[in-house]
């Protein structure tokens, strides 16, 4: 696998996995926002919305690859590519292997619970 092709699917993959993300929560009526739009600039960060405003928080991801390079009596040599598993089989090949690793992260504003007085709780903030 070309260095193009592999960079190609693994943005490819991060942005469905967030599609898919918002389309979930949305569907099951969550607050929950998965990468908001606007944000401040300042540490931490909020997005303001008709509600008030709202923590933004990074949620990273750290993702172990390995990529396999073989020959063997199959004929020919090939690059594998995939997420780290475990697992195996006894084969008669030689290969190399190379770990490397994603990371990325994504601005997320987590669900909230405005429903802190009915259990005797007060939240004052101070921005």
């Amino acid at each position: 696998m070309e260095l193009s092709e592999y960079i190609k699917d693994t943005l490819i993959s991060v942005v469905k996995g967030i599609e898919e993300s918002q389309t979930a929560l949305k569907e099951s009526g969550s607050t929950a926002i998965i990468n908001p739009s606007f944000t401040s600039t300042s540490e931490p960060k909020f997005l303001n919305t008709t509600n008030g405003r709202r923590m933004v928080q990074e949620v990273s991801f750290t993702i172990g690859v390995t990529i396999e390079g073989e020959s063997g009596s199959e004929g020919g040599a090939g690059v594998k590519l995939s997420v780290l598993s475990i697992g195996g089989k006894a084969t008669n090949k030689r290969s190399e292997t190379e770990v490397n690793t994603i990371s990325f992260t994504v601005p997320v504003c987590f669900p909230i619970n405005d429903n802190l007085n009915k259990t005797g709780t007060k939240a004052s903030f101070a921005y």
